[in-house]
């Protein structure tokens, strides 16, 4: 009777353990209900059940919302669930305003999800420069809210590790000075951290060192505690040159140039000087940091290796791996495949195959990396057997342009769901966040369904954008993903207005591979039913921002036209019509605080301890978006589309260029290449390290109603049509 009795006890204290019991991951749904909903996030309970992996259930108890999952992720994506479709809160990656209403809205009817894998990856490295590196923890701490909700465990987290890197350089041997001379700029650090060039902008201040050790500390904690396992740096080779001088019997060979940079250092990892590093390093990060037991190391990105021999990169690979668990039994080594995706003629299919595998099976995890573009693991069987991560990467730069199609990107998951194949997870490699929000979000929560259709999801998702749900606004929404947000991201793309002043009749396709009529037709649906929602106002000033960068393309081909038959006329009339049409751009971009220059740039500066400091932020911020580096090469890679940019770099590029076209037309003289490059390209050099070092004030707060300013550009869109002469941009 008693062991029965006992059986009885155990059997209960396993259900209290699995089911109904509040916990840490109860408590960290409960604090962001709170923080979202304030007070009447008391209306909505949490509760932990474990008997089902990554599942959510809501339901109603009583007079309670009830949100159960097995972890905190799960029971956030529960509570995404019911803010959108019960609440109508459409709670976006960037901090902005949010339409909760009055009461909470019972549960009609109860709903179980369950995600189709276990692995949810979310970040870039390059996101660290092109949409990070000025985030307080208040912006951190939404977008990490953003990410849980989102159903995201498994994040890049890269801030801080500068702190790590200066103690392990000066244990061996280097000063603080020339530790920090070696670090890029803020913004540039992503591309140190892969290995592609060293010191640009700096050296990096003690004061942000040590300041981004403590935001990476809060930033750990707070993913940590929805239960998510962030991926933290490891070594894999990149040294500073002043290593090679202490440590001169080392394999350390400097390595090809990066985009004209100075060559890197590479220490080769079969170099017992290899291991040390990898242990000073990863046991310095887990002291400050801890550990998930994930990590990143990407060698070679876009980057020559010393030889293409597979045995070479065999060894390389293996080291890399075994000097991570010679620390860390428990390791496994997250890898971009995008090493692969950008050099395809240089990672031969032996190549590739050595290096996967030479890494014991389920200890490195492939990151897919652009599957929308190139799935890799069609190519690799599989990656050869080492389980990996479909990633969509959707951006490249932070680049404002209307791409992200979510209709081909749900063929290309049923396909692959449906595929024998090592996945184990899914996952958005973005480069920035200055791009529409809609395809992330309908790929993660695609990951938690079986189907779901992308015109009934863009319709309801619209809804989530106004005051009240409205059949024509779903509508142009609709048709805008059937027929303009139809291109997946692709390089250097967009309106000829962020680019380089030049001649036009650039690829059709390319540049614009929709009907331009077809998005003003859905703009001006926008237009005629407003919404006073933040989300509206972003919809309705960056779509209509697109249809005049569109027109301007355009023009600019029209333009060109006119320099060909010798027409000054002309010239002139299509420069004139491009200064109302910059104006107006930049006027509809001024009424979005996430569309301004002056914006990043204040965000910048309150880094700063010293009004020096404050400059030297500054100078980094202007740098990435305009000339980037040191020769050009990347001049204009992360354009954007934000008032001040729009307003007054590039427009005073364009009207240089018209300016000197038209008087060397007027001359008869010839506007060939070599004038170009002899003439005009020192002009646009000298142009944008003006606007680099320039102090030049930009607005950092927004001015006017987007709505307002959409309706008065919209007054004259039809005059430029006509004086560009054409309705269509393809």
């Amino acid at each position: 009777m008693k062991s029965k009795f006992a059986v009885i006890l155990v059997i209960a204290a396993l259900c209290i353990g699995c089911r109904g019991n509040k916990n840490a991951d109860t408590d960290a749904a409960e604090a962001l209900a709170e923080r979202i909903l304030g007070e009447k996030a008391s209306g909505i309970e949490f509760i932990s059940d474990t008997t089902h992996h990554d599942t959510f259930r809501l339901e109603q108890n009583e007079s309670m919302v009830r949100i159960v999952g097995d972890n905190a992720v799960s029971m956030a994506v529960g509570l995404n669930y019911y803010l959108k479709n019960y609440l109508g809160v459409d709670y976006g990656w960037m901090k902005g305003e949010l339409s909760i209403p009055e009461k909470l809205v019972p549960v009609t009817e109860p709903i179980e999800r369950t995600a189709k894998v276990g692995d949810r990856f979310f970040l870039n490295y390059c996101t660290y420069g092109y949409a990070l590196p000025w985030c307080s923890w208040e912006q951190w701490e939404w977008l990490i809210d953003w990410m849980a909700l989102n159903g995201i465990n498994m994040p890049l987290a890269l801030t801080g590790q500068e702190y790590i890197w200066l103690d392990v350089w000066q244990q061996m041997g280097m000063t603080s000075d020339e530790t920090r001379a070696y670090f890029s700029g803020p913004a540039h650090l992503p591309w140190h951290r892969m290995g592609e060039m060293d010191g640009w902008q700096g050296p990096l201040p003690q004061s942000w060192i040590d300041g981004q050790m403590k935001l990476q500390k809060q930033i750990l904690k707070r993913e940590r505690e929805f239960g998510m396992r962030p991926v933290l740096p490891a070594f894999c080779g990149h040294v500073p040159g002043r290593i090679a001088e202490l440590y001169p019997d080392a394999n350390i060979k400097k390595i090809a140039s990066w985009c004209n940079f100075p060559s890197p250092y590479f220490l080769d990892p079969n170099d017992s000087l290899f291991s040390r590093v990898q242990k000073l390093y990863l046991e310095k990060q887990t002291e400050v940091f801890g550990t998930d037991h994930y990590y990143g190391a990407d060698p070679f990105n876009e980057m020559v290796p010393p030889s293409w021999e597979p045995e070479y990169l065999a060894g390389v690979t293996n080291r890399i791996y075994s000097t991570m668990a010679e620390v860390d039994a428990d390791a496994k080594w997250i890898e971009m495949a995008w090493i692969y995706i950008n050099n395809p003629k240089g990672w031969s299919p032996a190549a590739k195959k050595a290096c996967m595998d030479s890494v014991p099976k389920g200890k490195l995890i492939m990151l897919d990396y652009q599957g929308e573009y190139a799935e890799l693991w069609r190519e690799t069987e599989s990656h050869y057997g080492q389980p990996f991560i479909w990633c969509y990467l959707g951006d490249f730069g932070g680049v404002d342009v209307l791409e992200g199609n979510i209709v081909q990107v749900d063929k290309m998951l049923k396909s692959l769901f449906e595929a024998e194949t090592t996945c184990t997870g899914l996952g958005c490699t973005l480069e920035g966040f200055s791009v529409a929000p809609h395809p992330f979000e309908y790929f993660y929560e695609r990951l938690w369904c079986d189907t779901l259709d992308p015109y009934e999801w863009i319709r309801n998702w619209s809804s989530l954008r106004r005051d009240a749900p409205c059949t024509a606004t779903e509508e142009a929404w609709e048709k805008l993903i059937r027929e303009v947000f139809i291109h997946p991201a692709a390089y250097f793309a967009g309106s000829m207005m962020a680019q380089h002043p030049a001649f036009g009749h650039h690829n059709p396709q390319e540049r614009l591979p929709y009907n331009n009529d077809t998005l003003l037709e859905c703009c001006r649906v926008l237009l005629a039913n407003p919404s006073d929602r933040d989300n509206s106002r972003y919809d309705i000033a960056t779509l209509y921002t697109q249809v005049i960068a569109n027109l301007f393309t355009l023009l600019s081909d029209r333009y060109t036209d006119a320099a060909n038959a010798g027409d000054v006329s002309r010239m002139k009339e299509l420069r004139d019509l491009s200064a109302k049409m910059f104006a107006d751009a930049d006027a509809l971009l001024a009424t979005r605080e996430d569309m301004l220059f002056g914006r990043w740039i204040s965000n910048a500066r309150r880094f700063g301890t010293d009004a020096a400091e404050e400059d030297y932020f500054e100078e980094n911020a202007r740098t990435l978006l305009t000339r980037w580096g040191c020769d050009m090469c990347l001049d204009d890679y992360a354009r954007r589309l934000w008032q001040g940019l729009v307003g007054d770099y590039y427009f005073h590029r364009w009207q240089a260029f018209f300016d000197a076209t038209i008087e060397r037309v007027e001359n008869g003289l010839p506007v060939d290449g070599e004038w170009y490059n002899k003439e005009f390209w020192p002009v646009l050099v000298k142009m944008a390290e003006d606007v680099m070092y320039s102090k030049k004030p930009y607005p950092a707060d927004p001015t006017g109603d987007s709505f307002d300013v959409a309706r008065d550009v919209d007054s004259r869109i039809d005059e430029y049509r006509a004086v560009i002469g054409s309705s269509d941009c393809n």
